[in-house]
């Protein structure tokens, strides 16, 4: 499952990066030692375990244990957003999107019950949308990265100064993929 998380999250950030590639909007700069990637790897799959655990394995549970699975799924989001607040150029439309994002996260658990599907995803999103594509993560830019991009082009599609976490076709790709998952959880029960 956590194979299948990353996989996931390389498809959504291709939906992405591939069109800002193809329209001059994302190129290589440069890059670093293969040895950036499995720093990154280590670093970004710790960082989502850990999130993972505190916000669906205990949060989450907590919270649809008092108000069931929709509500808590809501709750967690607007948690999980402010939880992104302080970052650099962090702004009421990345605080969306960064809900958006975490109803997709939660939507990974609920759909499977298990850890595994959604620390893949999350810990997959952030190590190749930075620790390999060298995008900002919700903003951070200080991360060793394996590639350096020149990123130019409309906010809507590539994030801005916040990462393509706040690009509208993220938010657009994550919608559906939460939606279809839940719908299906909700199919099977």
């Amino acid at each position: 499952e956590a194979g299948r998380g990353v996989l996931l999250a390389g498809g959504i950030i291709g939906t992405t990066v591939l069109p800002m590639a193809l329209l001059g909007h994302y190129e290589v700069a440069s890059t670093e030692p293969a040895g950036a990637l499995v720093h990154g790897l280590f670093f970004f799959a710790i960082g989502a375990l850990i999130q993972e655990l505190g916000f669906r394995l205990i949060l989450f549970r907590l919270l649809e244990e008092l108000t069931g699975t929709w509500l808590g799924l809501v709750l967690v989001a607007v948690v999980f957003a402010l939880f992104h607040a302080a970052n650099p150029d962090a702004t009421a439309a990345t605080l969306l999107a960064m809900g958006v994002g975490d109803l997709l996260l939660g939507a990974c658990f609920v759909y499977t019950r298990r850890i595994w599907l959604v620390w893949g995803f999350h810990a997959g999103w952030n190590y190749l949308q930075d620790g390999v594509l060298g995008m900002p993560n919700s903003g951070i830019t200080e991360l060793v990265s394996w590639i350096s991009p020149n990123v130019s082009g409309p906010e809507w599609l590539t994030g801005g100064v916040f990462g393509i976490e706040a690009s509208w076709v993220v938010l657009l790709a994550s919608a559906v993929v939460a939606t279809w998952m839940l719908a299906w959880s909700r199919i099977e029960g």
